[in-house]
């Protein structure tokens, strides 16, 4: 599986006691894909440089002051043509001074100035509408929320699927008093060299008609009425 890492920033202002997110619609996609900036990291680059080169890229915002404290990395499966990917992307919240956007038209389509209940209508994937989540009661003050644990499936051992014969489970006494009684009921017959000899299997046709006649009920008799006869016609 390839790995890929990226860094992002989650950009914010306030406005008359508002909180309002930078959303960008990617132009990469096909279908609409609303996210937060963010870009692949180079090689010699930090976290935080690349954080902020693909924020200037991609929107033209220069004036933002990250919020110390804060890292978020999120971790994510999608498919190319190379093959399946493993990507991780780091985010940062990002206070913007200037609101003045430039989109990049090659990457960005279009973007939003959307408050807390927009954006996470925007955002499909549930792991950026956790990450918004988070965002919002970081900059609110509230505690952070734990994250949420994700189900890991368990690996099967090759040599579980295959049954060793010490390990199948033995019937009980009475089974095996069963099973010994049906064998010698049942008839035999030789092998055409006249060695040895087995037992041979039932006709099924005869056994699912025996079954049939064994469940079919007898048949109720009706009763007749006790009609009062007619008088006999004047001739």
């Amino acid at each position: 599986m390839l790995r890929e890492k990226s860094c992002g920033v989650v950009p914010f202002r306030e406005v008359d006691g508002e909180i309002l997110y930078l959303v960008i619609s990617s132009a990469v996609t096909k279908r609409e894909h609303w996210e937060f900036p963010k870009g692949g990291v180079e090689e010699g680059e930090r976290e935080v440089e690349t954080a902020l080169r693909e924020l200037r890229e991609e929107t033209g915002v220069t004036e933002v002051e990250l919020l110390p404290g804060y890292r978020e990395p999120i971790r994510y499966i999608y498919r190319r043509a190379e093959g399946l990917v493993l990507k991780q992307v780091v985010y940062f919240i990002g206070r913007v001074k200037d609101p003045t956007i430039v989109p990049r038209r090659e990457e960005v389509k279009d973007y939003r100035w959307a408050t807390y209940e927009e954006a996470r209508r925007l955002l499909r994937h549930g792991n950026a509408r956790e990450l918004l989540y988070r965002c919002h009661a970081f900059i609110t003050g509230q505690p952070l929320p734990p994250r949420p644990k994700k189900r890991r499936r368990r690996r099967r051992s090759r040599g579980s699927a295959q049954v060793q014969p010490g390990n199948l489970p033995t019937a009980s006494p009475a089974g095996q008093a069963s099973v010994a009684a049906h064998r010698a009921a049942s008839p035999t017959y030789t092998t055409g060299a006249g060695q040895g000899s087995r037992a041979a299997s039932p006709d099924p046709r005869a056994a699912d008609a025996a079954n049939v006649r064994r469940r079919r009920r007898p048949r109720r008799r009706r009763r007749r009425r006790n009609r009062t006869p007619r008088p006999p016609a004047d001739q």
